[in-house]
């Protein structure tokens, strides 16, 4: 089904599927992806890459331990699904990360909790006390915003 609207673009390898208007106004022709299937494309996209920084900061040794690829797959999803309740509970209590430093503070032991709750949950993910998730969200922050300047550079 074509639409008038441009779809976003996911990356480089996806873009032949995005219609984009030539220079007469009408559409190129070529197959477009349903806006359903590019969120999924994202969400899959964002969970690898999840992945992948779990066992980048799994090698540096700083208390977190996860057992392989798939582990860090369902490590992933996992936290995830926490941070998606812990901020659900947060709003429901009316309850707000502030900015500046305090903020980021509350953060950074929201986030801590959120891998304790997920070690607890999940075989095979462990972490080594409150100081090791801590220093272990500080390495997944950092190691996430390295990953997202890079992808950078390539768009």
């Amino acid at each position: 089904m074509l639409s008038t609207q441009p779809r976003a673009r996911i990356g480089v390898f996806l873009s032949r599927y995005v219609h984009h208007p030539n220079n007469y106004g009408a559409r190129t022709g070529v197959a477009t992806l349903g806006e359903n299937t590019v969120d999924f494309i994202n969400f899959l996209l964002a969970l690898l890459i999840a992945a992948v920084v779990l066992l980048i900061v799994d090698r540096l040794n700083i208390g977190l331990k996860v057992g392989g690829f798939v582990n860090a797959v369902v490590a992933a999803l996992a936290i995830a699904v926490v941070a998606a309740l812990l901020n659900w509970l947060f709003g429901v209590l009316g309850l707000t990360i502030g900015g500046g430093i305090l903020g980021a503070i509350v953060a950074l032991v929201v986030a801590a909790v959120i891998l304790l709750i997920a070690a607890r949950i999940i075989p095979g993910f462990e972490m080594s006390g409150f100081g090791g998730a801590v220093i272990s969200a500080i390495a997944i922050a950092v190691v996430y915003w390295l990953v997202g300047w890079v992808l950078s550079l390539f768009t």
